[in-house]
């Protein structure tokens, strides 16, 4: 049972890697991000992704004024 849990985090490991090499981003940090943390880190890949974006678009301080 252990041994597949190990598995498991192998994987996912190597998958963050890929989804993040996919987003340009380093794909080690977030390789190790994905054995500790589980699929857990695919949520804050997405979010990394999305301030990335919004930095190169010049979106990085803007406020909603009421």
């Amino acid at each position: 049972m252990l041994w597949y849990l190990f598995a498991l985090l192998i994987i996912n490991g190597y998958l963050s890697a890929v989804v993040a090499g996919r987003f340009g981003l380093v794909g080690k940090r977030w390789a190790i991000a994905g054995l500790l943390t589980g699929p857990a880190v695919y949520s804050v890949i997405n979010v990394k992704q999305r301030m990335l974006l919004r930095k190169s678009l010049g979106f990085v301080f803007t406020r909603i004024s009421a």
